[in-house]
């Protein structure tokens, strides 16, 4: 019934769109969760977001849902721009939006939720680079997004992994975007360092690699 809707009905998967996860996030607007913290896997941005946010749980769980639903409508825009689905279909963006309101916990802000919506921005430039000869401008932003998304949750920095493989499945065999690439990632931490360096957080710079990418 459901994928019936978002196959013919216009009108009424943009209501089913925004009134289910309403629905959905009710319990969490009315008692909103803990924010989520995943230890050392959660990086400094969210660290620190979380820091001065972690008082305000209503305004977490409302931030949360805002930050979903541009997520989910940016999916979406990739699916419809890709013609990977309906133009006039928004099932995607409904998938997106459904799971992360399958669980009263998750509910509210987490590194997972940051990392992943700039992660969908960053797919998106780098589907970009598709036919193009060398595409430096699109790798190296996709690669700094992804570096940047990392920087919220430590495990999306095997992205770079996928966007290596995406090169060489478009036919991008020169050298020069992979050195790109390998820059866009650096930027992000190197900035990181510095700022730690100009706090006087030397103890921070030596243990930041160990504490968050040790196996």
């Amino acid at each position: 019934m459901i994928i019936s809707i978002f196959k013919k009905n216009y009108f009424f998967q943009l209501v089913l769109l925004v009134v289910l996860p309403l629905i959905l996030w009710l319990p969490a607007f009315i008692n909103p969760p803990q924010i989520i913290t995943l230890g050392a896997m959660d990086m400094p941005l969210y660290n620190a977001m979380a820091s001065g946010l972690s008082p305000y749980r209503e305004l977490c769980t409302i931030l949360a849902f805002v930050i979903m639903a541009l997520g989910a409508l940016a999916l979406n825009y990739i699916f419809v721009y890709y013609e990977l689905t309906r133009k006039n279909s928004y099932f995607p963006a409904f998938v997106y939006m459904l799971l992360f309101s399958c669980d009263y916990r998750l509910m509210t802000i987490s590194s997972v939720l940051f990392a992943n919506t700039i992660m969908i921005v960053a797919i998106k430039m780098f589907l970009q680079c598709y036919n193009k000869n060398e595409g430096l401008d699109q790798i190296f932003l996709t690669a700094f997004l992804g570096a940047l998304s990392s920087l919220f949750f430590a495990p999306y920095i095997l992205f770079m992994i996928w966007i290596w493989v995406g090169l060489l499945n478009f036919k991008i065999y020169k050298w020069r975007p992979i050195i790109v690439s390998i820059l866009g990632m650096i930027l992000p931490y190197l900035i990181l360092m510095i700022i730690y360096y100009l706090e006087n957080r030397l103890d921070l710079v030596i243990s930041f690699f160990p504490q968050h990418f040790a196996v």
